[in-house]
């Protein structure tokens, strides 16, 4: 006379379903109820009744439970028993397999936009750059951006705009400055990101002067101080209401 009790387990990202079953094979019938159970090693257990139909036929059981997504896929223990103890079996019978949760599926968010308030500048001018998360946010949590001009992090934080100097970048004899913002989220303890950038031109403090023939020459202004080192000079001209101009 033996009692008999099976199991299987199915799984989701955020979820597990254990279906269990239990038979008695005894050949005496008296249609008990008996307490019955299932659990999850780590995660919850559940309890209920069944009644057990005549004849060795299983009676079928079943929970789910549901929980957190993460990262990565997980194994768990699941366990099912139901009460025998008013059989000639006695005791209790029970079994247990083991499931394995699928990861969290990632999907990536998009490129952020970035753009400056002008595409070329005089040096020693200001411009600033603004910035915004991308349309595509995916399915991890925004955490932070970040401004950089070339290998230098020049902010990180939530701001979405920042003044910058690209005559830094370039020197007095002009150039192009890129600057490059990253949209980073956090996945799990890892910082996927994208990035997206925007380049403005500095125009260099070269002096065009023309000659009695109408002939043009360019040149870039180089003051030496008391030790000879060079140091380029920006000509400013100012305008009859004393605004002050670039001459370039």
């Amino acid at each position: 006379m033996a009692n008999g009790c099976t199991i299987s387990a199915s799984a989701t990202s955020n979820s597990i379903t254990v279906s269990a079953a239990a038979t008695y094979t005894g050949s005496t019938w008296n249609g008990y109820g008996v307490s019955c159970s299932i659990s999850v090693d780590g995660v919850g257990s559940w309890s209920g009744t069944i009644t057990l139909p005549k004849g060795g036929s299983p009676r079928y059981f079943s929970h789910t439970f549901y929980i957190s997504e993460a990262g990565s896929a997980r194994t768990f223990t699941c366990r099912a028993s139901w009460d025998s103890s008013w059989s000639s079996a006695g005791g209790s019978t029970s079994n247990s397999c083991r499931v394995t949760v699928p990861a969290r599926q990632y999907i990536a968010h998009g490129n952020p936009t970035i753009k400056a308030s002008k595409t070329t500048a005089n040096y020693g001018e200001s411009v600033t750059i603004s910035w915004a998360k991308s349309a595509t946010q995916g399915n991890a949590n925004f955490d932070r951006f970040e401004l950089w001009q070339g290998n230098t992090r020049l902010y990180s934080g939530s701001a979405i705009s920042k003044s910058v100097k690209p005559s830094d970048v370039t020197g007095a004899k002009g150039g192009t400055a890129t600057y490059t913002v990253k949209e980073i989220h956090e996945w799990y303890g890892s910082y996927p990101s994208t990035q997206s950038s925007v380049s403005i031109t500095v125009r260099s403090g070269v002096v065009s002067a023309y000659d009695s023939t109408g002939k043009k020459h360019t040149g870039l202004v180089t003051a030496y101080d008391s030790s000879g080192k060079s140091h380029y000079v920006l000509i400013t001209a100012y305008d009859a209401n004393g605004s002050p101009h670039s001459v370039v």
